[in-house]
């Protein structure tokens, strides 16, 4: 929720509360909507991702 508390009006906590939610969703909705209009044909995750494949430089020093 990237600067999104600072443009909520507060009154009182349970108002800014909800404001907040309402907008958090407001923006999931919008990016759900914007990658519909992508076109991209599924939804992918790192989850999914085949780390199998991934070959890093034997110089690479990694823990």
């Amino acid at each position: 929720m990237p600067q999104i508390y600072l443009d909520i009006p507060y009154s009182d906590r349970e108002q800014y509360l909800a404001d907040l939610f309402e907008a958090k969703d407001a923006r999931r909705a919008n990016r759900v909507k914007r990658l519909k209009k992508a076109g991209f044909p599924v939804h992918k995750t790192l989850e999914d991702f085949d780390w199998k494949a991934v070959t890093l430089p034997e110089t690479t020093k990694y823990n």
